[in-house]
């Protein structure tokens, strides 16, 4: 419906880059990263000192897993203003993904000494929380986020995961479909639901998981398919 109404808007302002960027937008909230990263850079090429163009092509190449282009893109913005706090957060998942945790710790308190109370900056530290052990952070983190913003997936996906390493699978489970029924292209979700089926004794339903991860190109289902299903 979105897409429909800027269809019609595009009609009487053809060369405004909002347009091409809110269906940039609908285009990357449907899972169709080409089109989206099409209407992004043609909204650039209309509006060039645009840093949060550049922050949403980061946000797309990173949801496709190419990780250099989505750190280029942030890179660029910075240029343009090295105040942006959505670049530094972008940049915190980036090394989290390269096992760089205190580094990425630096990067999103950064950006959230820009904007404290940003619900997905408080959730991307809660995910860095993850990835150490500090399980209790974490929770905070992710449960201020919800506060704030109950509607975002990435924070229940990453309330399973806490549920989750904290051994509550039946909680794990709950949130962690809850975060899939929201938005079914969410990084590591079927690894997670895969995991948590497999504690529960749901062995058929975890292989069912690994396998839709791998086929979305996730390498870490292959490692548990390799220790729970192919035996």
């Amino acid at each position: 419906m979105a897409l429909n109404d800027l269809s019609v808007v595009a009609e009487v302002f053809p060369d405004t880059s909002e347009v091409y960027f809110r269906k940039g937008l609908c285009f990357y909230y449907m899972g169709d990263p080409d089109n989206s990263l099409a209407n992004f850079y043609q909204a650039l090429e209309l509006d060039p000192e645009n840093p949060e163009i550049l922050v949403n092509l980061s946000t797309v190449y990173y949801s496709m897993k190419e990780f250099e282009s989505s750190r280029e893109m942030l890179e660029e913005a910075l240029l343009m203003d090295p105040e942006i706090p959505e670049a530094y957060s972008g940049l915190a998942l980036l090394e989290i993904r390269d096992q760089k945790p205190n580094l990425a710790m630096d990067y999103i308190e950064y950006a959230l000494s820009l904007a404290p109370d940003n619900p997905y900056f408080l959730n991307n530290r809660g995910y860095i929380h993850l990835t150490t052990g500090n399980y209790e952070s974490a929770l905070g983190d992710i449960n201020a986020s919800i506060e704030i913003d109950p509607y975002n997936s990435w924070s229940y996906r990453n309330k399973g995961i806490y549920y989750y390493k904290t051994e509550k699978y039946e909680d794990a489970l709950r949130l962690l479909n809850k975060a899939n029924e929201m938005d079914k292209n969410l990084e590591s979700i079927d690894l997670y639901l895969g995991l948590t089926h497999n504690e529960l004794g749901n062995t058929d339903k975890a292989c069912e998981y690994f396998y839709n991860g791998l086929s979305a190109g996730d390498e870490q289902c292959r490692e548990a398919m390799e220790n729970f299903c192919l035996k």
